[in-house]
């Protein structure tokens, strides 16, 4: 992948990287085409144990943890960003596309949590390379493309990235403005937590404002209070309890969730393995010729959209049989052939009414590329959003 080369940090900031088988219609829309919906269950990663702790930030702090996070940037210097610093900031960018490309098979590293989860479905990611507490050093953050929620947020010491939050599904954290975040996250059904952090100019490490979490009162895990202290722990040691319920707790988790500010993202480009082929829901407008098939067992029934960017030759639309799943959830398949096309063009697509069982893969395509490659990929429908998707197996 190639870089732009930084010369100011406001560039940085506009980095550029990275986020046969039946008859032909002769209609130029297939806009009459919809989808029922279809159930599936979000993943979600392991649920973080009471004794832990959520809001870690990581980190040597260099500011003053009461710090408000508000600054008079007239009467203060901002120096240069380190150009090695946004040298770095690229590496992760780099690895962070690595991570999605692989479609989540891959070993994953502190802050790639949230990447994780994208790899299985969401609105795709984004990065932004911004100042948040006017001290003259850019953060890097990363989140779903539509900004709003973070997966990781990065500071600089020097030239060195050091990791300040990271967030996933049991673990939102926000932007509230002015270099302050929220967090609201869950450890099961009665462990549950809200938090406001600032980031100190020069800090190293988000200070805690306030923290509130539930915690048991006996060891017969019938009766749960509120607790609350500023060290943003999980720790009733160093805690007190409060004289609140659970609504109330979800009440104050409603208002600063409402004061949060969507981040200004840019789109991540991912490269995708064996990209000729798109597959999408046939639902909307789109204009050209396409072929038709019914390959559905009952309702509900969904009308699929393959797409060609460049001609493929012997494409198949499969079944899939689960044979086998390891504990690290990878799959392997048995597959027999539905549908065949000597080649499918990008001047003519296919539609396809299928019917999908359950959470599991049941349909997949294969086909061979302009190179000789021959490709298979699973169908997926994300939890998340809904959205199809290929998984390549």
């Amino acid at each position: 992948m190639r870089w732009t080369k930084f010369t100011l940090w406001l560039l940085a900031a506009a980095l550029l990287v990275l986020c046969a088988c039946g008859a032909k219609t002769g209609e130029p829309s297939i806009g009459d085409l919809t989808r029922p919906p279809v159930e599936q269950t979000t993943p979600e990663p392991a649920e973080p144990k009471p004794e832990q702790e959520p809001a870690t930030t990581k980190g040597k702090s260099k500011g003053d943890k009461t710090a408000s996070g508000k600054v008079d940037a007239d009467k203060l210097e901002t120096p240069e960003p380190d150009g090695a610093l946004l040298a770095a900031y690229e590496a992760i960018l780099e690895r962070s596309v690595e991570v999605l490309a692989s479609g989540g098979d891959i070993e994953i590293k502190d802050g790639e949590t949230g990447l994780l989860e994208a790899c299985y479905g969401g609105t795709g990611v984004g990065y932004a390379i911004e100042d948040l507490n006017a001290d003259g050093v850019p953060e890097l953050i990363l989140g779903p493309a539509d900004g709003n929620s973070i997966y990781a947020l990065y500071t600089g010491s020097g030239s060195e990235p050091v990791l300040l939050l990271e967030g996933w599904y049991r673990n939102c954290w926000k932007y509230l403005g002015g270099g302050r975040f929220y967090v609201s996250g869950s450890g099961g059904v009665t462990y549950n937590m809200v938090g406001t952090f600032v980031l100190p100019r020069d800090g190293q490490e988000l200070a805690c404002e306030d923290f509130y979490f539930t915690y048991e009162l006996d060891e017969s895990f019938e009766e749960f209070g509120v607790f609350h202290n500023t060290e943003g722990l999980w720790d009733t040691s160093v805690s007190e309890q409060l004289d609140m319920t659970y609504d109330d707790l979800w009440a104050l988790d409603e208002e600063w969730s409402a004061q949060a500010q969507p981040l200004d993202l840019t789109h991540l480009d991912v490269p995708i393995s064996g990209p000729q082929v798109q597959v999408l829901w046939a639902d909307g407008e789109w204009n050209g010729d396409y072929e038709r098939v019914d390959l559905s067992s009952g309702e509900p029934s969904s009308a699929v959209l393959f797409l060609a960017d460049s001609p493929v030759m012997d494409f198949r639309i499969l079944s899939l049989f689960v044979e086998d799943m390891t504990d690290n959830g990878s799959i392997t398949f048995s597959s027999g052939t539905l549908c065949h096309l000597d080649v499918l063009s990008a001047d003519c697509a296919l539609v396809a009414d299928l019917t999908f069982h359950g959470d599991l893969p049941c349909y997949g395509i294969s086909y061979i590329d302009a190179n000789g490659a021959f490709w298979r990929f699973a169908i997926e429908i994300s939890g998340y959003d809904g959205s199809i998707s290929l998984s390549e197996f």
